[in-house]
């Protein structure tokens, strides 16, 4: 009598002996703590929490440039073609601004960077208050652009540094989630403040809330800069430790 292999048998004894061993990936121990932490990891970070509320009231602010601003314009006699001109410029200095501002603020402190921005933002509109032809407009359009330009690439920079490395797609996810919520709360707080309050107080209420960010951002910088450099110093420190990525 002959014996026939069973197929089955030799599929499986094929697959164990080809089948390519888990990927690896070398981290600190810091890194493996951390890899396996969901986002309620970041939610309790009450230093990157705070900064990313203090992200999210400058950014109510800043949502009134598309949404109240033009109404305001207009009320004053100016026409679409001019809000259309300020929205150029806008443009303009934030594609030059990229030239140069990076630079500008490399190495600086990222709370005095941030408060900076904030300040300018303040200023921009609050000064729309008082606003009334267009080049008057402009020249507000000019210092919000201004802290427009210093603002994001500094927070970008400043919410990466406090955190895990490989925890920084999760702190990025949470931070975006923040800045959503202001360009959806943004819009429709502006449009009762402006229809219940008038103009020049949801202008001024725009300087209020950015000299609040200011203080906000000056207090916690020297946390947010401690948190830094105990994170570098821990995670340069710590043993490295192979982890399993997956098969």
């Amino acid at each position: 009598m002959v014996r026939t292999k069973s197929p089955v048998s030799w599929v499986a004894v094929t697959s164990a002996v080809v089948a390519p061993p888990p990927a690896v990936m070398v981290v600190s121990a810091i890194g493996a703590a951390v890899l396996n932490r969901g986002l309620g990891a970041v939610f309790r970070d009450r230093t990157f929490i705070f900064l990313a509320f203090l992200n999210f009231v400058l950014l109510l602010v800043a949502s009134q440039n598309a949404t109240t601003l033009p109404i305001a314009m207009t009320a004053d006699g100016n026409g679409p073609a001019v809000y259309g001109w300020m929205i150029v410029l806008n443009g303009v200095l934030l594609l030059g601004g990229q030239l140069f501002v990076p630079k500008m603020i490399a190495g600086r402190p990222d709370a005095h960077v941030l408060a900076l921005a904030a300040a300018l933002a303040g200023v921009g509109f609050g000064l729309n208050a008082f606003a009334d032809g267009a080049w008057f407009y402009a020249l507000t359009v000019v210092i919000w652009t201004l802290g427009e330009m210093v603002h994001f690439p500094a927070t970008s920079t400043t919410v990466a540094s406090p955190a895990p490395v490989l925890m920084r797609g999760r702190y990025q996810a949470v931070l975006s989630l923040f800045i959503s919520a202001a360009w959806a709360v943004g819009p429709v707080t502006g449009g009762f403040v402006q229809g219940g309050l008038g103009t020049a107080v949801l202008w001024l209420g725009c300087g209020g809330l950015c000299a609040l960010v200011v203080v906000g951002q000056l207090a916690a910088g020297p946390s947010r800069q401690r948190r830094i450099e105990e994170l570098r110093l821990a995670e340069a420190e710590a043993p490295e430790v192979p982890v399993a990525t997956g098969s």
